[in-house]
Order: C-alpha cells, then sequence, then structure tokens
C-alpha cells in the first residue's frame, strides 16, 4: 500500500498523483496520514477527513484567490 497525494485548483487536477515518502522509516500508511493531516493544519489548511483512509485539506491560495485542495488517500 501507499499514501498518495493530487493537487487540485479550482476543481482541475493540476499534477498528476503522486506518492508520499514516508516522513520516518517503518511508518504505517495510517500514521503518514495523520502526520500529514496534522502539519497541513499547522500551516493554516483546513482538514477535513473523508473516511479513516482520506482526508483533503483546503486553502485559498495565490492573487486572485483561487481554491487549492490536495487530497490524501491511501491506496
Amino acid at each position: 500500500m501507499a499514501v498518495l497525494c493530487q493537487q487540485l485548483i479550482d476543481g482541475e487536477a493540476i499534477d498528476p498523483e503522486y506518492e508520499i515518502a514516508p516522513p520516518s522509516p517503518g511508518m504505517s500508511d495510517a500514521d503518514i496520514l495523520v502526520v500529514k493531516a496534522a502539519s497541513a493544519a499547522d500551516k493554516g489548511w483546513d482538514v477535513e477527513w473523508l473516511s479513516d483512509t482520506e482526508f483533503v485539506a483546503r486553502m485559498v491560495r495565490w492573487s486572485p484567490d483561487v481554491l487549492c485542495e490536495r487530497i490524501f488517500r491511501i491506496a
């Protein structure tokens, strides 16, 4: 299994989905999700858990304002 991330701008995918490397060796996929969610929240992103294996982080960024979403999931 792996933790994947997809970034969207105003609902459109801007990059291919990519795999997240564990911040520390031996971390489980669930632990990686928790760390990524906490990190996003600490940086001002609105974090919404969609399930035990998926969350979305949202923030209005740039100029003009656009909605940036990053979806993290265990695949």
